[in-house]
């Protein structure tokens, strides 16, 4: 349909509502199959099996945040119709979001006029912020808030004062960032509906009333006087330069540089339906737009009143972004962002061509900017690829165990990053709910311990999570020992110590694995153990080192396979000495067949010789080959410091430092295992 058609047969509601829906239908076509993930669980944990009443309780929060309609209500009201199937989860989010973009585009053609709702509201939506809370179950929290802000400030405008202030019950309840709300209740009523001080304070103060009350119970505020809470903040880019720069960014799609990781054609081909539809519908709007705001006095009257407004709006909306120790996330800036936006619309007012090139602008930067790689959980790219990998392994699982019996404990070995998998030691929400069973136990690796003499309930299960699959090692021999190599590499000896306890009473006969042990347990300074193990695998840890050794390894000449069957011999003679340990990883790690053997001496030439520069420079080395890069780097940096003026003089470290700091920038950072956490990889998988 032509623009003029279009301006002919629709009114400016309509025509906006039709473009939501094309960025919906030409964007987000598979998001009602997204797989459920990361906070979902956390939550769903808590009220599957929960009563109504118990939904509204300020108490046993997660991560003590009050948000009884927007988390528990919503969550629980969803399962209980729908169960697990992430569709409805999604197509609710889609409603809230268009009921969010319907509100807004009805408060600003009230204050502003035709052109700049469109505007506004088409330029509010090309926002890649939006796209987390869609994609990202757990966005349900601000689109409700936002969803009720907004419908607060329309009944509020439209004189029914008692909606507002229940809209703002529902805002309040939702997030904490609703607080701000009577605050820009309060800018309208002295700014656009230009009220007295005096009316404006009778009418805002049920919400300022409601502010106060809810203010009162909630835990991280009044609730601390009556339970108090031990709260830490973590340092976080919170400065003001920072923030603002990157949320006015925000509001072009350009709060990080767009790299589409399908490339800028696929991307711009994504964007452009959209983006000719947003522009089609300014134009049309803008030649139908025939008369003033409806019942407020003419817009271009009172344009100055209105981009104070805004701003003021965009200003108390993203006021929350300095708190102390929170981070930036482009979603955070979504509430303040509708401010700005009806603040630079009314200020372009009737200008339609830069209305027009300013929202096609933002719409082909959209794909774009959401596809861009990033590491932020607060991004469309990063939300989409750990739900497709939890997704996965959810299936997998299932799939292998469509049952477990009560009181199981499952250990998960290479788990992806942020996907809540594990939320705390053998703490595994997910598995519970996929379960619903409140028995199941689920941890890494690291977290096993042998089972109290009365915890016989339940068997124990050993996956490892190889790319997109999962694959169950309960059986497996080797399994114990691949765990128990990655926990060397990650400088975790007493878990080490534990998976080879485990292993050895399995194969009690395996000298191999006493061997690792003597080594993990010399790192947690149980030397009488270590040397115990040493002995039993036949290596005599008292004597020294003979004094011609290095001239009979050398008489082996350049053949590497009998230099190190006579560096074993002479380990067998001084299993403590760090030299001939350090010329084994130095050998070994040459070849990939040597590796798990240059690795295991590498680590005891560390173990043994802390404050020797070269056996962290040769632990780097062993990281290295095995992969292991972040670990790697904290080796070199630490030899780097031993070594002092050497190290300054060895480029190839100092180049090797600066490749890996390199690539940590391009990687996942690993979060806590109280958040979403992960294991390093085996990287010694032997399948």
């Amino acid at each position: 349909m032509s623009a003029s058609g279009l301006s002919r047969v629709a009114r400016p509601g309509t025509a906006v509502a039709l473009a939501l829906l094309a960025l919906l239908a030409t964007q987000y076509r598979d998001l009602l199959s997204i797989p459920l993930v990361s906070d979902y669980y956390l939550i769903l944990d808590k009220v599957q099996d929960a009563s109504f009443w118990s939904l509204w309780s300020p108490h046993h929060l997660i991560e003590h945040f009050y948000r009884p309609w927007s988390r528990e209500f919503h969550y629980w009201g969803l399962e209980r119709l729908f169960g697990l199937d992430p569709a409805p989860f999604h197509a609710a989010s889609i409603v809230l979001w268009l009921a969010a973009m319907g509100l807004f585009f009805s408060l600003a053609r009230r204050v502003a006029g035709d052109i700049p709702a469109a505007v506004a509201t088409l330029g509010t939506a090309a926002s890649g912020a939006w796209g987390v809370l869609l994609t990202w179950p757990a966005g349900s929290q601000d689109l409700w808030m936002i969803t009720a802000a907004l419908g607060s400030l329309l009944a509020f405008a439209s004189g029914r004062t008692a909606l507002s202030a229940a809209a703002c019950v529902i805002a309040l309840l939702s997030k904490e960032t609703a607080a701000l709300l009577p605050a820009i209740v309060t800018l309208y009523g002295l700014l656009i509906a230009r009220l007295s001080p005096r009316e404006v304070a009778r009418r805002t103060a049920p919400h300022w009333g409601l502010l106060l009350m809810w203010a009162a119970i909630h835990p991280r505020l009044g609730g601390r006087l009556w339970a108090p809470l031990a709260l830490s903040v973590k340092p976080a880019p919170g400065h003001l330069p920072f923030v603002a720069l990157r949320t006015l960014l925000s509001l072009a799609n350009l709060d990080t540089w767009p790299r589409p990781a399908a490339g800028w054609v696929a991307a711009l081909a994504a964007a452009l339906p959209a983006a000719l539809i947003f522009g089609a519908v300014v134009f049309a709007v803008a030649r139908s737009e025939g008369g003033p705001p409806v019942a407020e006095p003419p817009a271009a009257s009172r344009k100055p009143q209105v981009a104070a407004f805004g701003a003021g709006w965009a200003l108390l909306g993203w006021l929350p972004l300095l708190a102390p120790g929170l981070g930036w996330h482009g979603y955070y800036a979504s509430f303040g962002a509708l401010g700005a936006w009806l603040a630079g619309a009314a200020l372009i007012r009737r200008r339609v061509a830069p209305a027009l090139a300013l929202v096609v602008a933002i719409a082909l930067l959209r794909p774009a900017r959401v596809s861009t790689t990033e590491v932020d959980i607060g991004s469309e790219w990063y939300q989409r690829r750990i739900a497709a990998k939890l997704g996965r392994l959810q299936l997998d699982l299932l799939s292998q165990h469509p049952r477990l019996p009560s009181h199981s404990r499952v250990y998960f070995g290479d788990v992806p990053s942020g996907i809540c998998l594990i939320a705390g030691f053998m703490d595994s929400p997910a598995l519970r709910v996929w379960y619903h069973d409140r028995t199941l136990r689920g941890g890494f690796p690291s977290h096993y311990r042998v089972r109290a003499a009365d915890d016989t309930l339940g068997r124990d299960y050993f996956f490892a999570i190889a790319g997109d699959s999962l694959r169950d090692k309960s059986t497996d021999p080797d399994m114990l020992v691949s765990f128990a190599y990655s926990m060397f590499l990650g400088e975790r000896p007493s878990d080490a110590v534990r998976m080879l306890d485990l292993a050895i009473g399995r194969s009690p006969a395996d000298h191999k694995l006493r061997y690792w042990r003597a080594w993990a347990r010399w790192a947690v300074r149980d030397t009488a153990g270590a040397r115990d193990d040493l002995e039993r695998t036949g290596i005599q840890p008292g004597r020294a080192l003979p004094a011609d050794a290095e001239q009979w390894v050398a008489g082996a000449g350049r053949d590497t396979t009998r230099r190190i069957e006579r560096l074993m011999q002479i380990r067998g003679r001084a299993g403590l000495s760090p030299w001939v340990h350090a010329r084994l990883a130095a050998l070994s790690l040459r070849s990939a067949a040597g590796r798990d053997v240059g690795t295991i001496e590498a680590y005891a030439y560390q173990v043994l010789a802390p404050d020797e520069p070269d056996a962290w420079r040769k632990w780097a080395s062993a990281q290295i080959a095995n992969q292991q890069y972040e670990p790697a780097l904290q080796s070199l940096e630490h030899y780097l410091r031993l070594a002092g003026a050497r190290g300054e003089r060895d480029r190839e470290a100092q180049q090797a430092v600066e490749s890996l700091r390199g690539m940590m920038r391009g990687m996942a950072p690993r979060p806590a295992a109280s958040n979403q956490g992960g294991d390093p990889a085996p990287a010694a998988q032997r399948n």
